[in-house]
């Protein structure tokens, strides 16, 4: 099975144990301790980055004494751009919004479980969701 990362940055899978353990890290030197010795066990870097429309329609908008900040209502549509056909034997990472566009897809996965540095940042996850199919 090959994967394809449609996100636009590196997605690193770690098993639960590790990141478990990752949590636990007090501080960002004992993170990257950690992290030395419990490496991912995948890292897909990106390979280009499948996105969705999105339509927004101005609904209101803050008036400050500095300017105007427009507030949109946003809806994603289900025009997905730059996410290849389907192939035999091959899986593509994309983001839960890419996804929802294309219920038809069952070789869509998204990352889940999501495993945090000290200072909150996503560094990876423990899996993936895929649609049912």
């Amino acid at each position: 099975m090959k994967l394809v990362n449609l996100t636009p940055h590196a997605v690193s899978v770690f098993d639960h144990a590790s990141a478990q353990l990752l949590k636990r890290a007090g501080d960002m030197d004992e993170f990257r301790a950690l992290l030395a010795k419990h490496p991912p066990l995948l890292r897909l870097p990106s390979s280009g980055m499948a996105r969705v429309d999105v339509e927004r329609v101005l609904v209101d908008a803050l008036r400050l004494p500095e300017g105007v900040i427009p507030i949109y209502r946003s809806q994603f549509t289900s025009r997905v751009h730059d996410l290849p056909d389907p192939q035999p034997g091959v899986r593509y990472v994309v983001s839960a919004i890419v996804l929802r566009a294309c219920p038809e897809r069952s070789d869509l996965l998204v990352p889940v479980e999501g495993v945090r540095d000290p200072h909150g940042r996503i560094v990876g996850c423990t899996g993936f969701d895929v649609r049912e199919g």
